[in-house]
């Protein structure tokens, strides 16, 4: 499902389950265009305390 439509379906019904399929539509695309671009699907270590 494309996550304009689940998107709008949450605001309409204000379902917990379609902003969760909204959330995961949107990882879901986001892997995708960095796999397109070439790009590491993580940012990189980060501190474990996530301080600068």
């Amino acid at each position: 499902m494309r996550a304009e439509f689940l998107w709008e379906v949450f605001t309409d019904t204000g379902a917990p389950e379609a902003y969760l399929l909204f959330k995961d539509a949107g990882r879901a695309q986001q892997s995708v265009r960095k796999a397109e671009h070439g790009l590491p699907d993580d940012a990189g270590a980060c501190p474990p305390d996530n301080r600068i």
